[in-house]
């Protein structure tokens, strides 16, 4: 038996055993980390139940690529891709999301149209640069399935917040 860096061992490889064991402790400290951020921000928010929609999808998706990661290991998915596309959109999302609930409190239609507008050209140049600084930096290391997977994340987080939005529209006071 051998004790080395606070793991105790049977084998004659104690170095690789004690790595793994760091590499999942650093793991759980991330997603430790991940989710007491997370629910900072949701708590944040629950004043404003409009938000809370986009969380939820984003805690699934993010606990959905976390836990399948090594899945993606033997297929050109790269689970790294959709994990920043899927926080970017997350982030893009509250942000547009944000500019549209103010649009709905505006009195004037001006206001409101510069408002929508500008979260639909704000949106669509945040996620446009994004796209072109990961072709660029990536020429040939390029992960088409993720990067189809990240626009079927961004009509699936699009959906979601014009459902909440429009919810909010319907109600008296909006």
């Amino acid at each position: 038996m051998t004790v080395y860096a606070g793991c105790i061992f049977i084998s004659t490889r104690p170095a690789y055993y004690c790595h793994i064991h760091w590499q999942i402790i650093k793991c759980y400290k991330a997603l430790r980390f991940t989710l007491c951020s997370l629910s900072l921000i949701l708590r944040a928010f629950m004043k404003n139940k409009t938000f809370f929609p986009l969380i939820i999808l984003f805690l699934a998706f993010t606990l959905v690529f976390f836990f399948l990661h090594r899945t993606f290991d033997n297929t050109p998915v790269d689970f790294r891709v959709l994990m920043g596309g899927n926080c970017l959109l997350f982030l893009v999302g509250v942000i547009s999301s944000g500019m549209n609930i103010s649009a709905m409190k505006h009195k004037q239609t001006q206001g409101f149209l510069r408002l929508v507008y500008g979260a639909f050209i704000f949106k669509f140049f945040v996620l446009a640069i994004a796209a072109f600084v990961y072709i660029t930096v990536f020429k040939k290391m390029i992960s088409k399935p993720a990067l189809f997977g990240c626009l079927g994340l961004y009509f699936i987080y699009t959906f979601i917040e014009m459902r909440s939005v429009m919810k909010m529209s319907k109600k008296p006071n909006a």
